[in-house]
């Protein structure tokens, strides 16, 4: 896998990674002072998606809000099969945020991108305003960056639950927001806008169909959504629901998370993996058995 490919997952493993502060620069509260104000509003949960690419199910992804004492916790993970030069690759991603009960960042590990490519940093906020984060990439290589902060700061994974919960989500409205952009390990501005409405039919249950041996939706659920993305060429694209609970992304290098049932998000996807990596791997196989010989040819000159 490329290193475009595992900077996609890393835009990914940002996806799930957790807010951590909301600011609207135009807005006369100060950023904390309405960080308050949604951390009142924030409701703990899980959420599931199953991950998708060219119209097929091809992985897993979760997000959990949990409250921990002083404050709370916020766990994404994604894993997903990808075939590469015609083997099935798995990547996968994982971040873990903490904050306060104001939602005020606290610290976050993260790590992404595959079994022969993998990159994890770890960042934590030092005194108010001083971002300390340590990046360490394949091979064994860090760099720890230290960056003085203007004002609050936001991993982009739960933007959606700033707009949700910050204000009346409406069309139209804009929002500026600095974010720690963990496809260029770096601290940046990101603008952001509410560009349409819709309505959305999501499976909150399923049962199990033992004729078929996979899940089914049970029972369906009417979500009202709106679109988040941004205003400046960053790869975000987010549909979330009044509570701040995404509900469909349409993500970098072709993945797309749906949000749906665990059952459909895991169960399905997990024996149908099991079968697509073992009819790669017997395929493979097959491919070295049937490769002639060095030895069996005589060049004749």
């Amino acid at each position: 896998m490329n290193g475009r490919a595992v900077l996609a997952i890393g835009v990914l493993a940002a996806w799930g990674a957790g807010i951590v502060a909301f600011a609207q620069r135009e807005l006369s509260r100060s950023p904390r002072e309405r960080l308050a104000e949604v951390a009142v509003r924030v409701a703990p949960g899980a959420t599931y998606f199953a991950v998708e690419r060219e119209g097929r199910h091809v992985g897993f992804a979760s997000n959990t809000l949990d409250t921990i004492p002083g404050g709370f916790q916020v766990t994404d993970y994604f894993v997903a099969d990808m075939a590469v030069d015609g083997v099935v690759k798995r990547a996968s991603a994982q971040s873990i945020v903490h904050l306060s009960r104001a939602l005020a960042l606290r610290d976050f590990t993260m790590s992404f991108g595959t079994d022969s490519l993998p990159m994890t940093a770890s960042g934590r906020i030092v005194g108010d305003s001083i971002l300390e984060y340590v990046v360490q990439r394949s091979g064994g290589a860090s760099d720890t960056t230290r960056v003085r902060l203007s004002g609050p700061l936001l991993l982009p994974t739960l933007v959606p639950l700033a707009v949700a919960l910050g204000r009346v989500p409406k069309v139209g409205i804009s929002y500026s927001v600095d974010i720690f952009d963990p496809s260029r390990m770096s601290v940046k501005a990101l603008g952001v806008t509410i560009k349409a409405e819709s309505l959305f039919v999501v499976a909150d249950s399923a049962a199990f169909d033992p004729n078929r041996k996979r899940w089914r939706r049970a029972h369906v659920d009417s979500v009202r959504g709106w679109r988040v993305v941004s205003t400046d060429g960053v790869a975000f694209d987010t549909w979330v629901d009044e509570l701040g609970r995404m509900i469909a992304v349409r993500g970098p290098a072709g993945f797309a998370l749906r949000r749906t049932a665990y059952e459909l998000a895991f169960e399905n996807w997990r024996s149908t993996s099991a079968r697509t990596r073992g009819l790669a791997a017997l395929v493979t196989s097959k491919r070295s058995a049937s490769a002639p010989s060095p030895s069996a040819h005589t060049v004749r000159r």
